[in-house]
């Protein structure tokens, strides 16, 4: 599996910003009565999972994260399409069960574009003095450690 995940960092295929768009506007149009279509939503984190891997190893964490999430949304949808093919149909069916594998997922992945957001609004605004490292860690800090704080995240 680690060696899976380390090709996908040295191939690092071609980010398309268009598809990213597209996936995240297909995923939540009038078409879908204010709810979000999970194929389209899984669509765009798999483009954004290639966007991460530009940014460098320091970020192999979070790709690998990502990567993980939106395959779990995938299998789930593939499994069971008719519970897994809206966030409301997931979140309904998830209730019921009282299992949360896809909500859980969901919420990781926005944590995940949550950081890389503001790691890329920091270093925009970042001085020389400040190294990437230092600026990567304080945002973790401000974005992904409250997940594992707060028991939102699996511990590895």
């Amino acid at each position: 599996m680690v060696e899976e995940d380390r090709s996908a960092v040295d191939e690092c295929p071609s980010f398309r910003i268009e598809t990213v768009l597209k996936n995240f506007e297909a995923a939540s149009s009038e078409d879908h009565n204010e709810d979000v279509n999970l194929v389209y939503f899984i669509g765009a984190y798999e483009e954004l999972t290639k966007f991460i891997g530009l940014l460098g190893k320091i970020f192999h964490f979070v790709q690998i994260d990502v990567r993980e999430k939106t395959n779990k949304l995938q299998y789930l949808w593939e499994t069971n399409p008719d519970s897994y093919r809206s966030v409301k149909s997931m979140v309904v069916f998830e209730n019921e069960k009282r299992h949360y594998p896809g909500s859980k997922a969901l919420l990781a992945l926005h944590r995940a574009l949550e950081f890389i957001v503001a790691f890329l609004n920091a270093l925009a605004e970042s001085t020389n003095d400040e190294s990437v490292s230092s600026i990567c860690r304080r945002t973790y800090d401000d974005t992904l450690a409250r997940g594992f704080t707060t028991g939102l995240y699996e511990k590895p």
